[in-house]
């Protein structure tokens, strides 16, 4: 059981919807105040740069996964 969760936590897919779900909620409380008129700097201005830096580790993780995949396959035909 441990280990499942653990997969789940540490899933990129997981990390990516979890940066878009903070993106969007934040998003959406900055929309909100733009109609407003009230230009002010909230905690959802933090949120969402927090959002988008997880996003881009997150993607940038992926490819460096997808690199060293690529890598060992290449060192595996060459063997053969």
């Amino acid at each position: 059981m441990i280990e499942r969760l653990s997969k789940i936590a540490n899933s990129h897919f997981t990390n990516i919807f979890m940066a878009l779900c903070l993106m969007c909620t934040s998003g959406y409380q900055i929309y909100e105040q733009l109609q407003t008129d009230s230009h002010q700097i909230g905690a959802h201005h933090g949120v969402a740069i927090y959002g988008l830096v997880l996003l881009v580790k997150e993607f940038l993780s992926m490819l460096q996964t997808t690199d060293k995949a690529i890598k060992h396959i290449q060192a595996d035909d060459k063997k053969n």
